[in-house]
């Protein structure tokens, strides 16, 4: 097994072994710092709003995680894609899979009421855009202009959910035949 073939089938380990790492060593230490319990950090509103939100950002946020995992495919993810890739969920952020990851930890944090979890995609959202402005670049001297007039008709890190949805309800109807 060549490098290139070693690196993409490490990619999802690698992706999730940081970030659980990361997790893990935060909620150790919010532990150790006794505030660990997110609400009594952050007291407002009942503990089941955060609950709510808790599941709404994940709801929201994990599909754009899976779609570009699946838009991508696991070469294109490591990085060795040979073209711009500009459909499906990469037509509502330049980034989705950043996008999704984070804000999907963001909401079991909420769920599980975690400083340490929350702290961790709070961070992970931080180096995640770093690392995606650094990317830019790249792509831009990959792709020139296709990728210039990419960038700006999409979001760069949240996605446009107003164009979701307009493309969602404008959709084609299907024609059911009548007898």
């Amino acid at each position: 097994m060549d490098a290139k073939t070693r690196k993409v089938k490490m990619l999802p380990f690698m992706v999730f072994g940081i970030h659980g790492a990361i997790i893990a060593v935060l909620v150790v230490l919010c532990r150790l710092l006794g505030i660990a319990n997110l609400h009594s950090v952050i007291p407002w509103g009942p503990r089941a709003d955060w609950i709510v939100i808790g599941i709404v950002l994940a709801v929201l946020a994990a599909p754009f995680f899976v779609g570009a995992v699946r838009t991508l495919g696991r070469e294109t993810a490591a990085g060795f894609g040979d073209h711009l890739v500009n459909h499906a969920v990469y037509r509502y952020t330049r980034n989705p899979m950043y996008f999704g990851l984070h804000f999907t930890i963001l909401g079991i944090g909420f769920i599980l009421n975690s400083t340490g979890v929350v702290l961790t995609a709070i961070l992970a959202a931080l180096f995640g855009i770093v690392t995606a402005k650094r990317e830019e670049s790249v792509l831009l001297a990959k792709y020139g202009e296709p990728y210039r007039e990419y960038r700006k008709q999409t979001s760069f890190y949240v996605p446009n959910y107003f164009r979701l949805m307009r493309d969602m309800l404008s959709s084609p109807k299907v024609k059911t035949q009548t007898r």
